[in-house]
Parts: structure tokens; C-alpha cells; sequence
């Protein structure tokens, strides 16, 4: 490894057998994650004076990615109950997403019974209506 300081400052290179890029790229590691694992490479190695800070950027990024999983775990929740209500709904009879399909005068006769044949976005998750009336996630 060369002393490159552009491409591969010595922070990052010096001493190392890999370095960070080499392991967040071969890892397929997030943005999030790529850039904790920058930080604690090079904490106390770029400025010693600056390691606090250097460690406190990974745990942000990391506290950043674990919010943005909270969120899509909500999401999907959230979806999944909208889902099992709809599908409820269609169980007792409130074939909703049928009728919808009915009122845009599609030809149902060339779609089979579990086939999508509307889709909808509802919360950022987009659900399809099958031709027997129950609703999926696509």
C-alpha cells in the first residue's frame, strides 16, 4: 500500500493488511454502516487528539441506521395490519378492491381468481387486489 493520501491515506492503510474501504465494499456493507466502520478504523489514527469524536461519528451513524430499521419495521407493521384488515373486510363480505375493479370495467374473465388486477400505495407499502377480492403485498 502505497501513501496515497487521496485514495488511501495512511489513517487508514498503515500497519493494515486491509483497509476500510477494502472490507466495507467486500462486506456490501449500507452507507450507515460503511461509514461506522471508516470511523472506528481511523480513530486515534488520524488525529489522536480527535478520537472521541471520530468514535462518537460511528455511534450516530450506527443510532442512524437502528432508527431507519425501527422505521421500516414499523412501516411493515403497519402495512401487515392494514393488509389483515382489508383481507378481514373482504372475509365478511366487503370485497372493496373488487368492486373497485369492476368500476374501472375490466375484463375480470381474462384474469384467474389469485391474479393482481389493481394495485394501490397506501402508507409507502403497495398492496395488490387479486381478482377474488383479498389483498397482497407486491
Amino acid at each position: 500500500m502505497s501513501n496515497d493520501q487521496v485514495n488511501s491515506p495512511s489513517h487508514y492503510s498503515k500497519g493494515r493488511t486491509f483497509e476500510p474501504i477494502d472490507v466495507i465494499e467486500d462486506w456490501e456493507l449500507s452507507f450507515h454502516l460503511g461509514n461506522a466502520i471508516k470511523y472506528i478504523a481511523r480513530a486515534g489514527r488520524k488525529d489522536p487528539a480527535l478520537t472521541r469524536q471520530d468514535i462518537s461519528k460511528a455511534i450516530w451513524y450506527l443510532e442512524r441506521f437502528s432508527d431507519q430499521l425501527m422505521e421500516a419495521e414499523s412501516q411493515a407493521n403497519d402495512a401487515d395490519q392494514l393488509l389483515a384488515d382489508k383481507n378481514e373486510m373482504n372475509d365478511m363480505g366487503w370485497n372493496e378492491g373488487l368492486h373497485l375493479v369492476d368500476d374501472l370495467n375490466k375484463d375480470l374473465e381474462r384474469f384467474s381468481e389469485q391474479e393482481i388486477v389493481e394495485t394501490f400505495c397506501k402508507m409507502g407499502v403497495w398492496f395488490g387486489v387479486r381478482k377474488d377480492g383479498t389483498y397482497v403485498r407486491v
